[in-house]
C-alpha cells in the first residue's frame, strides 16, 4: 500500500513538472515585445517632461491603450499571465525595472518642466527603453528558468 502511494506521488510530482515544462515553453514572448513596452514609455515620459499637458493626457492616453494591447496579445498568444510582481526569484528584475521607473520618471519631469533641460527628458527616456528592453527580456528568462525548476 505505501509503495502505490509512493509511485502515485511521483507520478503527480512528474505530472506537475511536465505541467511547468509546458508552460515555460509558451511563455515566451515575441523578440518586439519589451522593446515596444520600452517605446511606450519612453515616450509618455519625453512627453510627460517636454510637452504641454493635453499633449501628456493623449500620450498617456496611447500609453495605457499601447499596454493593454500588448497584454492582450501577449495572454492571447501564450494562454498565461503571470504577474511580475508575484513571480518568485524572477521578480527582481521588475522590481528593478520598477526602481528605474522610480528615479528616471521624477527626475525626467523635473529637470523637464522646472529646470528646462531636455537633455535629460532625453537620458531618462533613453534609460527606460533600455532598462525595459533588458530587463524584461532578463525576467521572461528566469521565469522560465525558474518554471523548469524542480516542482
Amino acid at each position: 500500500m505505501e509503495n502505490q502511494s509512493g509511485n502515485e506521488a511521483r507520478e503527480a510530482l512528474s505530472a506537475i513538472g511536465d505541467a511547468r515544462a509546458a508552460a515555460a515553453e509558451r511563455l515566451v514572448a515575441p523578440w518586439w515585445y519589451y522593446p515596444v513596452l520600452g517605446l511606450l514609455a519612453a515616450g509618455a515620459v519625453l512627453m510627460a517632461s517636454l510637452g504641454n499637458v493635453f499633449v501628456f493626457l493623449g500620450t498617456l492616453w496611447v500609453f495605457t491603450v499601447g499596454l493593454g494591447v500588448l497584454m492582450g496579445l501577449h495572454r492571447e498568444r501564450t494562454g498565461l499571465w503571470i504577474p511580475a510582481f508575484r513571480s518568485g526569484r524572477a521578480s527582481r528584475w521588475a522590481w528593478l525595472l520598477l526602481a528605474a521607473y522610480a528615479v528616471c520618471v521624477p527626475a525626467a519631469i523635473i529637470t523637464g518642466r522646472l529646470a528646462s533641460t531636455e537633455w535629460a527628458a532625453w537620458l531618462a527616456a533613453v534609460v527606460l527603453f533600455a532598462a525595459t528592453a533588458v530587463a524584461g527580456s532578463r525576467f521572461n528568462e528566469a521565469l522560465q528558468t525558474q518554471l523548469r525548476g524542480a516542482p
